[in-house]
């Protein structure tokens, strides 16, 4: 089960890919919490902001290490990590 504040980090996410000035009443419906349950986790849009810039970077790191590790063959590697990024930019775009 997903925790609340990765709910609303996901939600967040997609809500300002398509309007950066989207207000955080958007991205609490999206999350389908209340404005107060997402200022219990994330004392305002800059912080959210941060936390979410945080999570595309930890999750597309995570990503290229895989990709890495998947083979000790470098052509294999860098095919993965091409596949890592695609996925990553489909998930976060």
């Amino acid at each position: 089960m997903q925790s609340t504040q990765q709910t609303i980090l996901d939600a967040a996410i997609l809500v300002f890919n398509e309007d950066y000035s989207a207000p955080l009443e958007k991205v609490a419906e999206r999350a389908a919490v209340t404005r107060r349950t997402l200022h219990r986790y994330f004392a305002g849009r800059d912080e959210l902001l941060a936390s979410c810039e945080q999570e595309l970077r930890r999750s597309c790191n995570r990503a290229m290490k895989e990709a890495l590790d998947s083979s000790d063959n470098p052509l294999t590697q860098l095919e993965n990590v091409l596949y890592g990024c695609v996925d990553c930019g489909v998930k976060y775009a």
